[in-house]
């Protein structure tokens, strides 16, 4: 079950990853990778790094829609308009 909760991404951080999501798909396969990693015994490093994969992959789903429609309605998940 997915919960959408509106206005919970990042207008700035949408803007830093406008034009670069390739870069930004990247990342989030590292951050997955360092929470998925069974040698590393910090939960909270874990933890971290998979609610950041988790918002830097919500912002770049938001990002790509609104490249192709700027009326998209996960325009709504951004806390603010995007240029």
């Amino acid at each position: 079950m997915k919960a959408y909760i509106l206005g919970s991404y990042s207008v700035a951080l949408a803007k830093v990853v406008k034009g670069r999501a390739l870069a930004a798909v990247a990342t989030v396969r590292i951050l997955r990778g360092m929470a998925d990693d069974t040698e590393v015994d910090d939960d909270e490093v874990k933890a971290l790094s998979f609610a950041l994969a988790r918002e830097l992959a919500g912002i770049v789903v938001i990002v790509d829609a609104l490249e192709v429609d700027p009326m998209d309605p996960r325009r709504l998940c951004l806390d603010g308009p995007l240029p």
